[in-house]
């Protein structure tokens, strides 16, 4: 179950009323890495059935297609997605000499006032599969006329990549448009807190269920992420330096001193203090207004306890199918 910690939820913050909430993931969520499709045993089957009729389904789920989901052929999912009423989604895997997608390439959903949508990205490398030929298709190519169709009609676009993070940032890099993206593709480093490139919140949890992020967000008509936080950290600093510039003026003043060396120096402190009161005028406003225009989130991720009990349906469910 590797995906399942990748699990997402958008609650209050992107809610404002009582709908069901949506429940999204970024791939590898059905099988290990490195099984193949005439490796797959029934028992992989079942869990992976399991997993969709637990987790997915009439949940409002949407799910991207990672590259091992596609372990027993994209018709094993196709088979869950018409059985479990969810949605897969990738733009870029297709069958091999196409540039048709297999699976819906996006998704839009409405929570609470907000039009949000999802695309899905396939990552490699691909199963080698003796009934599928399959290719992926550059994300260099789709992602532009894709996200010229969604901007106008979506409040938010939320991008669920299976792609390794070097390319997520170069993605992130390249399209301000896509406000979030939660990544699959390599987890060997755990839980990643978000951050922001561009205008595109970079999202990460560790795999296998171990931890489950929580991220509220607090969205706006702006649809830019707050960015106070390097003006911020240069306020500080000028405000630092213009206390002491103040206290060395001050001793300058204490001083009986007539010279004009010291005249020189005192009227070299009341330029500087000038010029760092204007930078910290202009700081100040960049944070005000930062903080008045820009969305915020907060993040926190929370360990999942080995000692909590076992959901009694699921258990049903795996002990039907002789997994235990």
């Amino acid at each position: 179950m590797g995906g399942l910690s990748k699990r997402v939820t958008l609650v209050k913050g992107l809610s404002h009323t009582n709908n069901a909430p949506l429940v999204i993931d970024s791939g590898n969520l059905f099988f290990k890495p490195g099984v193949v499709e005439h490796t797959v045993s029934s028992a992989a089957q079942k869990k992976s059935t399991i997993i969709a009729q637990t987790f997915l389904a009439g949940q409002n789920a949407v799910v991207a297609i990672g590259n091992n989901d596609l372990a027993a052929g994209p018709s094993f999912l196709k088979k869950l997605e018409k059985k479990h009423s969810f949605q897969f989604l990738s733009a870029n895997l297709a069958t091999a000499g196409t540039d048709t997608p297999l699976f819906k390439p996006f998704t839009t959903k409405k929570t609470g006032d907000l039009h949000i949508a999802i695309i899905g990205l396939t990552g490699r490398p691909l199963p080698s599969s003796p009934s599928d030929q399959l290719s992926l298709l550059s994300w260099k190519k789709i992602l532009p006329k894709l996200l010229e169709r969604l901007r106008p009609q979506a409040d938010m676009i939320v991008l669920l990549s299976n792609l390794p993070p070097h390319e997520n940032i170069k993605i992130a890099q390249n399209f301000d448009t896509i406000n979030i993206i939660f990544q699959s593709g390599n987890t060997t480093k755990g839980n990643i807190p978000p951050y922001i490139i561009n205008n595109t919140l970079v999202c990460q949890t560790t795999t296998r269920g171990r931890y489950q992020g929580v991220l509220e967000i607090k969205w706006n008509e702006s649809r830019k992420w707050q960015r106070h936080a390097t003006a911020k950290m240069e306020l500080n600093h000028i405000k630092a330096q213009l206390e002491q510039v103040n206290q060395k003026i001050l001793q300058g003043n204490q001083r009986q001193s007539g010279e004009a060396r010291q005249d020189s120096r005192l009227k070299g402190l009341q330029r500087l203090k000038q010029r760092l009161a204007g930078q910290q005028d202009q700081l100040q406003q960049q944070v005000n207004d930062s903080k008045s225009s820009g969305a915020t989130y907060n993040n926190r991720f929370i360990a999942l306890s080995s000692q909590v009990e076992d959901d009694p349906q699921t258990v049903k469910l795996i002990r039907a199918a002789k997994l235990r």
